[in-house]
């Protein structure tokens, strides 16, 4: 080899090696600084740096409650205690932390560490993540609740998917119209990927037609001279609703045949998109659901659907419930309530509420006749309204004759926005007809039309709309 070519051979050499480490500078740059989904965006999440109170974390005073930074702690030696003393319900101050900067459309998961000591039944401890838009305006609301009463440490968390406009997010934590005490630490927000797909049921082969793809779903059938050890078909039903609610799965149908089936349902299971769970009474007969005797305590409903998606309850009588008829609410964790049909029932009788919403989406309840709700038969107070809605993102109220019940009838509170209430017949009430009240939220794109409101007490209103305060957390 000459010396000219051992000089290009050099020369190629290093462009080689200049190109090699060129390469791993970029690439360190990008593992250096892009965001890490194992990475928590929360400063200070334990709450263990600051010198007054926690650094990047705002204390804010309500109803002159102030948060506390406190030495009773799950990890460390500092976590933040929220309480309102005594046993009257009001809203406690509450700690908030530093924006967030996020991307829209995208998963994370938010968990922390909670503590609770005599907190009241009525509304439990959360920690709340609040969305806002790129010019920082709320957006909306998303809630972690913890366990009431008095309860040890206990990690809660959720996953939930940011809003095509959110760029901002912040935490705050607080008790709502309660009282007790409520510690909270080790607060945790990541990224994460999307989670995946719900796998696709495997068809059923079926021994009377030609092998097909299409997807075969199951009906069921409840009746008064079935057995819960039956398999549910119509000729060995089963004895309980309950055996269904515990059963049935994405797509399937149950039918209850006449009668008085005395018992509390919980709904856990849940439908999908295109696959909805239906109960229903079977077409012509009479059904009813008397909570005469059944155990449903403050806080419950005679049918409750806790966390679950993808529900139709259709054609029932519901009467005698000691709180709620049909109530629908988050698992308080990761949970929350989707695409849930109330139709065609007749709901009567509740010491409560008829039908009670709460952290829902795209919601329907068509076509009911809703009376003597509101009872308070063995409460001390109003607990909610006759049909009530809150922090629902997404509904429609529609053909359902609400009549002779005590106070408001129809109300969608709590900043539940994007719904219709139309064509309902709401009469003899108390107080207001048809309510809105974005309370300390901001509720929006509400079109009501073509209802009748009429004979109301003298003290009672048609339509009332009205923000209960200004003061956003």
């Amino acid at each position: 080899m000459n010396a000219e070519e051992k000089m290009h051979k050099n020369t190629n050499l290093i462009k080689l090696a200049f190109i090699v480490i060129l390469s791993l500078i970029l690439i360190y740059s990008i593992l250096l600084f892009a965001p890490s989904k194992d990475k928590n965006l929360i400063a200070n999440p334990g709450f263990e740096r600051g010198n007054t109170q926690p650094s990047n974390w705002e204390f804010v005073t309500t109803e002159g409650n102030t948060p506390v930074w406190d030495s009773i702690h799950h990890n460390g030696t500092k976590s933040i205690k929220i309480s309102v003393p005594g046993t009257t319900a009001r809203d406690s101050g509450y700690p908030k932390s530093d924006l967030i900067k996020v991307e829209p459309q995208q998963y994370y998961t938010l968990s922390a560490w909670g503590k609770t000591e005599n907190a009241s039944i009525n509304h439990m401890p959360a920690i709340r993540i609040v969305e806002l838009d790129a010019n920082k305006n709320w957006l909306h609301q998303i809630n972690l609740a913890f366990d009431k009463d008095t309860n040890d440490w206990i990690q809660k968390s959720m996953d939930f998917k940011t809003s095509p406009n959110t760029a901002y997010l912040y935490v705050y934590a607080n008790i709502q119209s309660g009282y007790g005490t409520f510690w909270v630490d080790d607060v945790s927000l990541r990224r994460i990927s999307a989670p995946a797909p719900t796998p696709t049921p495997i068809a059923k082969p079926s021994h009377t037609a030609a092998p097909t793809s299409a997807i075969a779903y199951n009906t069921y059938y409840v009746a008064k001279n079935g057995n819960d050890n039956n398999p549910g078909t119509e000729q060995s039903p089963w004895l309980t609703i309950t055996k269904a609610a515990n059963t049935l799965a994405a797509g399937d149908t149950v039918y209850v045949k006449e009668g008085i089936y005395n018992e509390k349902i919980l709904i856990n299971n849940s439908g999908s998109p295109g696959k909805v769970i239906t109960f229903a009474a079977y077409p012509g007969d009479n059904v009813t659901i008397d909570g005469t005797g059944t155990p449903v305590e403050i806080w419950d409903g005679l049918i409750q659907i806790f966390g679950s998606s993808y529900i139709n309850i259709s054609g029932f009588k519901i009467i005698n419930s000691k709180f709620m008829g049909v109530m629908v609410t988050s698992d308080y964790g990761s949970n929350f309530p989707t695409n849930i049909t109330i139709e065609k029932n007749y709901i009567s009788n509740c010491a409560s509420s008829a039908i009670f919403i709460e952290n829902g989406k795209d919601i329907t309840i068509d076509g009911n006749e809703v009376t003597k709700a509101q009872t308070m038969e063995g409460l001390s107070s109003q607990t909610h309204e006759t049909i009530t809605l809150a922090w629902v993102n997404g509904f429609e109220i529609k053909n359902n004759k609400v009549y002779n019940n005590n106070f408001e009838s129809i109300v969608v509170k709590r900043g539940s926005s994007n719904g219709k209430i139309h064509h309902n017949d709401v009469s003899q009430h108390q107080s207001s007809g048809i309510y809105i009240d974005a309370w300390n939220e901001v509720a929006h794109d509400i079109e009501i039309f073509s209802n009748k409101v009429h004979d109301s007490s003298a003290s009672g209103a048609g339509f009332t709309i009205i923000s209960s305060t200004t003061t956003l957390p």
